[in-house]
């Protein structure tokens, strides 16, 4: 429902695939390339990389061995969405531009990072 077009996010996608089906994540994708929303996405996947010829999808995969992650964060206008997913599902949204900016600063870093393992 961002108004921005513009998503920032990091997630392991193995537990994305047990938690939502095949086709929730390809209706997810759909709207999301119908309403032009571009996002930029830092992943980990332990089996194979994902599809980076997706129209609106930059992705960058990271080794989960040696950078883990658990849970998902996700930014978009001035909020950031936190989601765990592994046991009890639990998640948040913080609207606050300062802290979405903090955390864009660090994607940003993250993203420059990742270029060496793509």
């Amino acid at each position: 429902k961002t108004k921005d077009k513009k998503i920032e996010a990091v997630f392991y996608r193995d537990v994305l695939e047990k938690i939502f089906s095949n086709e929730e994540r390809k209706l997810y994708l759909e709207r999301r390339i119908e309403k032009k929303i571009h996002v930029r996405s830092l992943y980990t996947k332990k089996e194979g990389r994902l599809d980076t010829n997706i129209p609106f999808t930059e992705r960058r995969w990271i080794p989960g061995e040696l950078f883990s992650i658990s849970s998902d964060i996700t930014l978009y206008g001035n909020k950031a969405g936190f989601a765990a997913f592994e046991g009890r599902p639990i998640g948040i949204i913080i609207e606050s531009e300062s802290i979405v900016n903090t955390f864009r600063t660090i994607f940003n870093l993250a993203w420059e990072a990742a270029k060496k393992f793509n």
